[in-house]
């Protein structure tokens, strides 16, 4: 197959790419009404982009045979691969079906007396108080809402809203937003994390070394 550097096909009419252009173009803005989040949509396009630009139909047929370019890839990706072409073609009421068998692993699971010992710990530094307060306000966040390790270190100033109590993840599991709600023990560290610090500022930053947790 003959591909150009924009990856279309040379051997197809510029007619058709770009009606199949116009369908993703189409698709993609419904994701956006849907509110599904910035970063994920372009992961979307990405993907699609490749699909459009080269096949012939927008067929099961034709998303099968993309899909298997994927092959060497973990499961994961083949999954969520096969869940975007899926996701556009039932939007153009194309069928497409394919099960992916993906692992299941249990994540990994630490003791209430575990995190007793490192709240301890971390009291007992020599640190300044405002980093010793930082410290068990990441701890109990995590804690008291299961926030992942890259939540929380992504997670900014303009995201808690303290007036609501609620927390907003940008692009957690999945690509997608969600809401938190705040536990009441958080409150007075939050607020004393989030005080004098600009929206798009991150909440959890080390100010002495200005190094992201």
């Amino acid at each position: 197959m003959d591909i150009d550097h924009g990856g279309r096909d040379k051997g197809r009419t510029c007619d058709l790419c770009d009606v199949f252009q116009e369908k993703l173009d189409f698709y993609l803005n419904s994701l956006l009404l849907r509110g599904l989040s910035q970063t994920y949509i372009e992961k979307v396009s990405l993907y699609l982009s490749g699909f459009v630009n080269t096949c012939e139909q927008l067929n099961q047929e034709s998303a099968l045979n993309y899909l298997a370019q994927s092959a060497h890839l973990k499961p994961n990706s083949r999954s969520r691969y096969a869940t975007y072409l899926k996701g556009f073609l039932n939007y153009l009421d194309i069928p497409f079906e394919v099960k992916i068998k993906v692992p299941k692993t249990l994540p990994d699971y630490i003791e209430g007396s575990d995190i007793d010992q490192i709240v301890e710990w971390i009291k007992s530094k020599k640190s300044h108080k405002r980093s010793i307060d930082r410290d068990l306000t990441l701890l109990e966040t995590a804690r008291k809402t299961g926030m992942r390790r890259s939540e929380l270190g992504n997670l900014k100033v303009g995201d808690v809203n303290l007036d609501k109590n609620r927390l907003y993840v940008r692009g957690g599991k999945g690509d997608k937003d969600r809401v938190i709600p705040i536990h009441p023990n958080l409150l007075e560290g939050l607020s004393d994390l989030v005080r004098g610090k600009a929206n798009k500022e991150r909440v959890y930053f080390a100010s002495q070394s200005r190094q992201q947790i």
